[in-house]
């Protein structure tokens, strides 16, 4: 083999490796890596009622992503149930201030969220099984996006739940204990 071939070749064989560098260092940029995470929840006392995630969503790749829908499903005494969110704007409190009210409501869809970047609000969902049934259970939280969806754990715990940690403050809350008998660490901030 001559000195042209082999320059020749050497050429294409870095070039190839510079390709395959590229190509691998965009599917890892690039690639769909969402999370969620929940701050508080807040569960009414009333049946049928949407209950509400206050939820941090990022994304964690160089893409912008847009959130269409949520769902959540856990197993309770041997049952699955679930609850869907479809992102409808819903009215979760009204809370006053310096004597002027504030209404926070919870957010429409699409959520858009640019490339790493992250969203943060109450997500409302709906389910024909009572609320309270989701409390103190692991959930998985499905993330429905124009990229695809993906699957998280979530645990709804009693001491994040705003009702619960406002019945706590006014001294109504019966419920002191986890079910694995562990006292709640009820989250005050903001109450």
């Amino acid at each position: 083999m001559d000195v042209k071939g082999i320059i020749t070749i050497s050429i294409s064989s870095v070039s190839l490796g510079i390709s395959l560098f590229v190509l691998i260092r965009s599917i890892f940029t690039e690639s769909f890596k969402l999370k969620c995470e929940k701050v508080k929840w807040f569960a009414s006392m009333q049946e049928k009622q949407p209950f509400f995630i206050w939820m941090i969503i990022s994304n964690n790749s160089k893409m912008p992503v847009s959130v269409l829908k949520m769902e959540l499903e856990c197993i309770r005494d041997n049952k699955k149930i679930t609850a869907i969110s479809r992102g409808e704007k819903h009215l979760v409190m009204t809370r006053k201030k310096a004597e002027v009210q504030e209404h926070i409501y919870s957010n429409e869809y699409p959520i858009c969220i640019n490339g790493y970047s992250a969203f943060g609000g109450y997500i409302h969902f709906s389910s024909n099984e009572h609320q309270f049934n989701f409390e103190d259970q692991d959930v998985i939280v499905t993330v429905y996006t124009n990229r695809g969806k993906k699957k998280q754990k979530m645990h709804l715990d009693y001491g994040s739940n705003i009702f619960r940690v406002m019945l706590d403050v006014s001294g109504e809350g019966k419920i002191k204990k986890n079910s694995d008998g562990t006292p709640i660490d009820f989250q005050y901030d903001g109450i």
